[in-house]
């Protein structure tokens, strides 16, 4: 069992949404978000736990801002054969 803190930032910017070619008011924008969490490693499966707070928001128009998130993620490792760990 292993257990592997990480912290960092994420960032997302997106577009504004766009009907019938015609941007639309209050949609898209810009955030970061400081990111924190753990994976915690058994054998080859790997839990990863993260909670993403927004420090800077730049919205389009009249939006709801972004709360905390959190980030569940389960992952299997696929076991390399002796020839693939050679390369």
């Amino acid at each position: 069992f292993k257990c592997v803190p990480k912290i960092g930032l994420y960032y997302e910017s997106v577009r504004k949404d766009e009907l019938n070619k015609i941007n639309q008011e209050d949609t898209g924008g810009k955030v970061t978000f400081l990111s924190i969490g753990n994976d915690f490693m058994y054998k080859d499966f790997q839990l990863q736990v993260m909670y993403q707070s927004p420090i800077s928001q730049n919205l389009n128009g009249e939006q709801l801002k972004n709360a905390g998130r959190v980030i569940l993620s389960l992952v299997y490792n696929f076991k390399k054969t002796e020839k693939e760990e050679e390369n």
